[in-house]
């Protein structure tokens, strides 16, 4: 294949650097649902393209921040307890030595 089309001296690393180059240059356009190289598509299709793109990385986005939302009200929920006993009983004192409020054989010393 290399000489059929006259590229013996090419090496692997110019190969390598030439795949890359066309894989930055690729992009998805939804309005033709094809592949195609940027630099040949027309400002509208690389702009529809990107709008696209934006799109679907913005869904994502609301669907991972609905899941935060739902992980930190069940750690509210749990930690709901200890946030009560610290509010009534340690910041009124002052003091914030646990082993107090322990009873004696349940800490290790």
């Amino acid at each position: 294949m290399r000489l059929a089309m006259g590229h013996q001296e090419a090496t692997i690393d110019d190969y390598s650097e030439s795949r890359d180059a066309l894989l930055e240059d690729m992009m998805y356009f939804p309005s033709r649902q094809v592949y195609n190289l940027a630099s040949v598509a027309s400002m509208t299709d690389r702009l529809s393209a990107f709008q696209s793109e934006f799109d679907i990385v913005k869904k994502h986005m609301e669907g991972e921040t609905k899941k935060v939302a739902k992980v930190e009200q069940k750690l509210k929920v749990l930690m709901q307890g200890y946030q009560v006993f610290y509010s009534l009983v340690l910041r009124p004192t002052g003091k914030h030595d646990l082993q107090m409020y322990i009873p004696n054989g349940m800490c290790e010393s």
